[in-house]
């Protein structure tokens, strides 16, 4: 998948919820047949969720049931000037830290109050509740940074990051996963079912072809606020992680 084309999808995939049907049906059926339980590793990319609503298996909640997939909304409540974060933050109810520029040369392009929800297997909503994305760019690239309170962040914490690092007195994580994204009559093949049992390994329907895309993001939890700052391309831990502490440090 080209960037042009990834870049579309995005945008696209940004402008409403995306209902349950487009689930990859088919891939859905396969695991089920194989009793295979795919990860729920939810990194709270919430622009990969909404490009795709990943199918990630399901998890156990304990206050709201159980999610079996994340639908977010985007395009609601943009913000293009970086003097409008307090009134991005106060739509979603939180505060968060940020920077207008980066050292490495990414500046804010825009920040966007999300909706997203937890679904169920039976596309109902178990729960609502806001993110804050912000895009950085430099030059054509872009990186996304995703924000939200801590309590809405599910996942069953055995996955072991490539790297780690402390900053500042905080616990970052880096990982590399790999999306295949495939056409919605996509077949799985023996190589695919292994790895879908990988935790950094997701597929997803809605593409003309076949192709994969790596991703990298940092993760951390500050002050009851999960950030996590994302990379649709592959990018080296040291970059990624000099720009979480950035913001750790930052006084804003």
């Amino acid at each position: 998948m080209t960037d042009e084309k990834l870049s579309q999808m995005l945008q696209q995939a940004l402008s409403s919820d995306i209902p349950g049907e487009q689930l990859n049906r088919n891939i859905k059926s396969k695991m089920e047949e194989m009793g295979m339980k795919k990860h729920f590793s939810v990194k709270r990319a919430l622009i990969m969720a909404a490009v795709c609503c990943l199918l990630v298996g399901t998890v156990s909640v304990a206050s709201s049931g159980v999610v079996s997939y994340i639908v977010s909304s985007s395009g609601l409540h943009v913000y293009t000037d970086f003097e409008q974060l307090e009134q991005a933050e106060k739509k979603a109810g939180f505060r968060v830290k940020a920077k207008e520029k980066f050292a490495n040369g990414y500046s804010f392009k825009s920040v966007d109050v999300t909706e997203s929800k937890d679904m169920d297997q039976s596309d109902n909503v178990i729960a609502k509740y806001q993110e804050i994305l912000f895009t950085y760019e430099k030059g054509t690239d872009d990186i996304y940074i995703n924000v939200m309170q801590s309590g809405n962040i599910h996942g069953d914490g055995t996955r072991v990051p490539d790297r780690k690092v402390e900053l500042e007195g905080i616990e970052v994580e880096y990982y590399i996963d790999t999306y295949k994204w495939v056409p919605t009559d996509y077949e799985l093949t023996a190589e695919d079912e292994v790895n879908l049992l990988r935790d950094d390994y997701f597929i997803s329907d809605g593409a003309d072809e076949v192709s994969e895309t790596k991703v990298c993001h940092v993760n951390w939890y500050q002050d009851d606020i999960y950030y996590s700052i994302m990379a649709y391309q592959e990018m080296p831990a040291e970059v990624l992680f000099a720009m979480a502490e950035e913001l750790i440090i930052s006084e804003n």
